[in-house]
Formats: structure tokens, sequence, C-alpha cells
């Protein structure tokens, strides 16, 4: 088990998910934590980001990312976003106070 800090950002590879909308891969950063029996941190929240999402959120680009990567995030994210924490809640820690 890796122990990670809770600024960590974190590259999900691709065999274990990419974005639904794009196919590109993701980076995974954290706001959340659960605490587990044996007194270890796990995540419970965090965000994903897409590779492919543009820096300038005014650009021409970003209306075109917004406009092809949130429909209907339920259906199309959630799956991945939980497939993703799951792997991450087994293969890391957390560096939290105890």
């Amino acid at each position: 088990m890796v122990t990670l800090e809770t600024d960590a950002l974190l590259n999900i590879p691709p065999e274990v998910a990419v974005c639904p909308y794009c196919g590109t891969k993701f980076t995974a950063q954290f706001d959340g934590w659960n605490q587990e029996e044996d007194g270890t941190w796990t995540v419970d929240s965090m965000s994903l980001d897409c590779e492919s999402e543009p820096d300038d959120i005014e650009s021409e680009e970003w209306e075109y990312f917004d406009s092809t990567h949130y429909e209907m995030p339920y259906v199309y994210l959630l799956p991945v976003y939980e497939r993703v924490k799951a792997w991450i809640n087994a293969h890391y820690r957390f560096a939290l106070p105890a």
C-alpha cells in the first residue's frame, strides 16, 4: 500500500479508466477522506480531470470541451468515478493525522 499526501495529483492508468467522453487520460485530485477501522485514510471524494481539458476557460476549445464532457454525467461519468475511487482505495492510503 502506497501512502499519498492529501495534495497529490495522481495519474490514472488508462487500463483503470479513461474519459468516457473523449477517451483521454485522467488525473485525480483529492478533497475528502474516510478513516478506516485500522486508522488509515482512504479517498471519499476527488475530482477527475480529463487530459483534453483546455487551460483557457475563455477559449473556443473550452466551449467545445464543455459541450461534450458533461452530457448525462450520472450515466457516463459516475460509473468511471466509482471505478477509479475503488482502484485508488485498493492501492493507496493518505497521510492524514489519525
